[in-house]
């Protein structure tokens, strides 16, 4: 099954290519649409993604839970801190949208390749397939914003389309502009040391100081997301001594079966 959905493969030089294009492009239109947010805000979002789409690809792949929303909202506070009070609302939301499409496209594709793997299916095709899939939203969605726009009142919080993210997402880019003053008293050091601590947890059983964490690790050694882990446990996953399985029954979760009832997870 390896081999017939690893037959095909698209050269770096192409997804490079197209990426690079496709951020020029974004780097002329996005300003002429959003006026505070620059061509080199736009140039850093382009940059970042990749970086952001990775994580988030990886992290579906493993648990099935797209975490976008997550990495716009950073990109969100960040960029409207950095444009200021001078249109940093409006900053903060488009930048936020752009590293949102970018880092759902990835974790969508990794979702679809990975019905393609269990099924036996084309990954050139299926990748062809994503292309058109968003030209055609490029034209689809406008228009349907569009018509819903003119059509009902959006935005009413008593009306049929009250958009209740829409209200959550400004406030959180006002936040982004006001700076740190808003916030609680000692959540930064809170999220700071919340978030330290996660990485020494990560990191430590890698070293292999600490032994009692080594349910953390499989049987080769390597230590693994504590937070992917956690989904996994949560969504009912069987754990036996060595590896992360599951399926209904002893066969079906020892070993590795593509298209079948059980699906081994030792190797991630």
């Amino acid at each position: 099954m390896n081999a017939i959905f690893t037959r095909e493969g698209i050269p770096f030089w192409v997804a490079a290519s197209g990426y690079a294009i496709l951020g020029l492009i974004a780097i002329g239109v996005i300003p002429l649409l959003f006026s505070s947010l620059k061509w080199y805000h736009v140039l850093v979002c382009y940059i970042v993604a990749p970086i952001l789409a990775f994580c988030n690809a990886y992290g579906a792949g493993l648990t099935d839970w797209n975490c976008a929303a997550t990495y716009g909202k950073v990109g969100l506070f960040i960029f409207s801190a950095w444009v200021g009070s001078n249109g940093g609302v409006i900053a903060g939301l488009a930048s936020c949208g752009v590293m949102m499409s970018i880092v759902l496209t990835a974790a969508d594709l990794m979702k679809d390749l990975k019905t393609g793997h269990l099924t036996g299916s084309s990954p050139l095709a299926m990748f062809i397939s994503q292309i058109l899939g968003t030209a055609l939203g490029c034209i689809i969605a406008p228009l349907t914003f569009w018509m819903f726009w003119n059509a009902f009142d959006i935005g009413d919080p008593d009306g049929q389309f009250p958009a209740p993210y829409a209200v959550i997402y400004r406030e959180m880019s006002i936040i982004g502009v006001e700076g740190l003053s808003p916030l609680l008293s000692y959540y930064l050091e809170l999220c700071g040391s919340f978030f330290l601590s996660g990485l020494v947890a990560e990191f430590c059983p890698r070293c292999g100081s600490i032994k009692d964490l080594s349910v953390l690790s499989d049987s080769d050694g390597n230590g693994h997301p504590i937070l992917h882990r956690g989904i996994l446990y949560h969504r009912h996953v069987y754990r036996d001594t060595d590896s992360v399985c599951m399926g209904e029954t002893e066969q079906d979760r020892c070993r590795y079966v593509c298209g079948c009832n059980g699906i081994r997870i030792d190797k991630w």
